[in-house]
């Protein structure tokens, strides 16, 4: 089996990514500051990305990059760190990987505006309008010129349960707020969004792990769905109403995840419910003191 690396893989990405890897007698490994806690890997190294050398890597198989701030309003906050880990740091990273495959986490955010077809990854029509997508786009423009074996992964909204639960992000955040107040509220309710179901992606990386297809960018989503289309299917899921305040402004694009599914024979396999659900039944554990 091969040995792996995820930098970040104690996040709310990496952590369900190391388990289960782990599960399928993978060799992973991890390495991750534990800023937000460790629920999976007691053998964790605890270092900054930026310290790694390219002796550390030497004996793994494949790379994966998960290490990076995650949010507009984190790189926002940050901006500086921000600019050093998403595009300094990176770069540093991609010459101590060298010819080794490398697997990172980009962002479909870059296609903002892009709603009257679905963005695929030959579009050139990039719309970068926040710090975030910004390192985005550049690492992306970095991977292409100074790696041969990159595969950049370009997001939609991720979620799902996790050891390392997020509920900042879309459909994990509805569901917490039908839990914790008993509605839902949205906002900007026509916009399109593409969701990525965590377990699809988890199921993603694992076939570029084990197959040697094309090197580059690919989309990744399991639907295209807009805001109120997203909020109905939870509120009924969740039995609570759900309440429209209005516009702002914000992300609006659907991407085609198409390239991926062909060069991999791969095929998406949650929905709205099915992610829900899965919230749903590891919160109830939870707090029945069940681990599941």
């Amino acid at each position: 089996m091969k040995s792996i690396l995820i930098l970040g893989g104690c996040g709310y990405i990496g952590s369900e990514l190391f388990l289960i890897l782990d599960g399928l007698g993978y060799s992973v490994s991890t390495i991750d500051l534990e800023l937000n806690g460790n629920y999976v890997n007691p053998n964790n190294v605890r270092q900054d990305v930026s310290d790694i050398t390219a002796k550390d890597l030497e004996e793994y198989d494949v790379i994966i990059n998960f290490a990076a701030h995650s949010s507009v309003a984190m790189a926002n906050n940050r901006k500086r760190e921000a600019l050093e880990d998403g595009i300094v740091n990176f770069f540093d990273l991609l010459q101590k990987v060298g010819s080794k495959k490398f697997i990172y986490a980009s962002s479909s955010s870059v296609y903002n505006g892009l709603t009257q077809t679905e963005a695929n990854e030959e579009s050139d029509s990039f719309n970068v309008s926040n710090l975030y997508d910004l390192t985005k786009l550049f690492a992306d423009k970095l991977a292409k010129l100074y790696s041969d074996r990159f595969y950049a992964l370009r997001f939609g909204t991720v979620c799902g349960h996790s050891p390392n639960l997020r509920t900042d992000v879309m459909i994990n955040k509805m569901v917490h707020s039908a839990i914790n107040e008993g509605k839902i509220v949205i906002y900007n309710k026509n916009i399109n969004r593409p969701i990525l179901g965590i377990r699809d992606l988890c199921n993603a990386v694992r076939c570029l792990i084990e197959r040697d297809g094309e090197p580059g960018f690919y989309n990744l989503a399991s639907l295209n769905a807009t805001i109120m289309e997203i909020g109905n299917s939870v509120a009924e899921i969740m039995d609570v109403p759900l309440v429209d305040m209005g516009e702002t402004d914000t992300y609006d694009f659907k991407i085609s995840s198409d390239k991926f599914c062909r060069t991999y024979d791969f095929e998406f396999r949650e929905d709205i419910r099915s992610i829900v659900e899965d919230i749903k039944q590891n919160w109830d554990a939870k707090q029945q003191g069940v681990r599941i």
